[in-house]
């Protein structure tokens, strides 16, 4: 594994106040590293998108992928922090939280949509200074405790979702479009890594 210096994506996102460019820039040293990993000869999903995953070189100019064993722990002992509940797509919480059987087939079926929703999560994440808020069917704010996970997933299947009204005022309106496209509640409708890349690609050559 490569060695990065510096601090998690998380870390930055908490203590600075990141520029629409710069974010830009992240978003798509991550996609990249996504599509290597869904593209590769066996293809691999991450599993655990997040800030905390993410790893700095010593210029923070550079992100790398890390922590792609804390999927498999997920799934063995069941136990998440709040970073990563936030950043779970719902098949995925029902996936490992809503069954009590693994399901190979169906994991392979919804794993790299699971990925692409983390990614939105993720940009959310970055322009909320290290937070992803939530929201209730209601619309209203909520809170996303880890030790209350069931609860959590009755939320989710009730209607709660991420707090997207961040990246609304703050990004511009194909940026926050990107992130919505990636939030998609139907996994089928969410870009793949590729099309997200060439997108990307076209708002910052």
């Amino acid at each position: 594994m490569e060695y990065c210096a510096g601090r998690t994506l998380n870390d930055l996102c908490r203590g600075t106040e990141l520029g629409e460019r710069q974010i830009l820039d992240y978003l798509r040293q991550i996609v990249d590293g996504i599509r290597y990993l869904h593209e590769g000869k066996t293809p691999i999903f991450h599993g655990d998108i997040k800030g905390d995953s993410i790893f700095l070189t010593e210029d923070s100019k550079v992100c790398k992928l890390g922590d792609l064993e804390n999927f498999q722990l997920l799934l063995t002992e069941k136990k998440v922090n709040d970073g990563t509940l936030r950043h779970l797509s719902h098949e995925m919480l029902e996936y490992v939280y809503g069954t009590e059987e693994e399901d190979d087939t169906l994991l392979a079926l919804i794993a790299h949509e699971s990925d692409i929703w983390s990614i939105g999560c993720t940009v959310l994440e970055m322009v909320g200074r290290g937070e992803v808020q939530f929201k209730g069917a209601d619309k209203t704010p909520m809170t996303v405790e880890a030790k209350k996970v069931k609860t959590f997933l009755k939320q989710v299947k009730s209607g709660a979702c991420p707090d997207q009204s961040i990246a609304e005022r703050e990004l511009s309106e194909k940026f926050s479009f990107i992130v919505t496209w990636c939030l998609m509640k139907e996994p089928s409708a969410r870009p793949t890594a590729a099309v997200l890349q060439g997108v990307l690609d076209t708002m910052c050559p």
